[in-house]
């Protein structure tokens, strides 16, 4: 071990990732501390958690891609680092003299199984920009394992030139970088199971309320991201746009401890099918059912979106969260859906029909409707 009093943070950082290196599984807490020198001097174990804690966030910040590993209560009890997610293959440049010369496989390193890559000067332009180019799709995932795979080939293969990328980076308010800030929290505190508190603008009343929210996981529909949890029991499981949610902030207290367990019925898969818009909004579900005149093709598809009604062929059950919504499609049907429950929806609808016909039917002065003149 060293014997100077204090040993520079970058070395505990080297010491860390060697001891996680070390290992093919997840290892416990206790163990790492056994292999990092600097951890051994610690005053007390919870200034020695706290030290660890710093260490690994600040390592994941830099891209070094360090897991945590819960048990089966929920509890993150150890820690994992993966060789192929930390190692790339050998890189090499080769230049081309007549004929492409054939990539040569690195040797006398460590991890001789990697294959080597080689990359004309213009071939490695063209992967730093694909890389910059994923780093701006939308998913907080895949931009940090594009910034990182990038830091990792600029180490010896930084693109240079008139098209190579800037080392600078202008960030402004409301940008994609704080869309992704925000998947980025929201998807620790699913992972560390941490209830978040936000403010969200429901869309159909135009009010904005503050929602805490036990995150059960995350859905990518239709280009859009949703959040699925469910706000204090009993409470039914809600799914929130993310781009309604402002001023989100993760509960800090007992950082390593879970708010809450999901439950075991949860199914992240079954809020990941794409919804119809009357499926999706605030209010309680309903049951409808509705009666079909099946004339056309449309209506057959329409009738397709339902579920079949027992010892009624032309009749289809569907699940609402928006009457309106749901009434607005059948009028369109043209006359080919007719609703029959629940009240709500029937009334709805007559209404919508009244509603049309007074736009389209000729009204005199007096306001009464008469025959259209030829």
């Amino acid at each position: 071990m060293p014997t100077s009093p204090r040993t520079p943070k970058v070395q505990r950082w080297i010491d860390l990732v060697a001891a996680l290196l070390r290992y093919h599984f997840p290892v416990d807490f206790a163990t790492l501390a056994a292999e990092v020198p600097a951890y051994h001097r610690a005053r007390s174990g919870a200034t020695l958690k706290r030290m660890f804690e710093r260490d690994k966030d600040e390592l994941r910040a830099l891209g070094i891609p360090i897991e945590s590993v819960v048990n089966a209560d929920g509890v993150i009890d150890r820690y994992r680092l993966r060789p192929q997610d930390f190692y790339l293959p050998y890189l090499a440049m080769v230049e081309e003299s007549g004929r492409r010369q054939e990539p040569v496989r690195a040797r006398g390193h460590g991890y001789q199984a990697l294959p080597s890559l080689a990359f004309p000067a213009d071939e490695l332009e063209l992967v730093w920009q694909a890389a910059e180019r994923v780093a701006q799709l939308g998913d907080p995932q895949l931009a940090r394992d594009a910034a990182s795979a990038r830091r990792k080939l600029a180490h010896d293969l930084a693109p240079t030139g008139p098209n190579a990328p800037s080392a600078e980076q202008v960030v402004t308010s409301g940008s994609a970088t704080d869309a992704h800030r925000q998947l980025e929290l929201l998807d620790d505190a699913i992972r560390r199971r941490k209830r978040v508190d936000f403010a969200y603008h429901a869309f159909a009343s135009d009010t904005v309320t503050t929602r805490d929210v036990a995150p059960y996981g995350l859905v990518f529909l239709s280009g859009v991201w949703y959040l699925i949890g469910r706000e204090p029991e009993p409470g039914p499981v809600k799914q929130y746009r993310v781009q309604r949610i402002s001023a989100l902030r993760v509960n800090p207290a007992q950082p390593q401890q879970p708010d809450f367990h999901v439950p075991p019925s949860f199914r992240l898969a079954d809020f990941a099918a794409v919804r119809q818009p009357w499926e999706i909004g605030p209010d309680e579900p309903v049951t409808a059912i509705v009666c079909f005149t099946p004339t056309h093709q449309v209506t057959h598809e329409a009738m397709a979106l339902g579920d079949p009604v027992d010892g009624a062929p032309h009749h289809r059950r569907y699940q609402l969260r928006r009457v309106e919504t749901f009434a607005r499609w059948l009028l369109a049907q043209g006359g080919d859906a007719i609703p029959e429950s629940p009240a709500s929806l029937v009334h709805a609808f007559h209404q919508l029909v009244a509603a049309t016909r007074a736009v389209y039917e000729p009204q005199d002065p007096a306001g009464c409707s008469r025959e259209p003149v030829t």
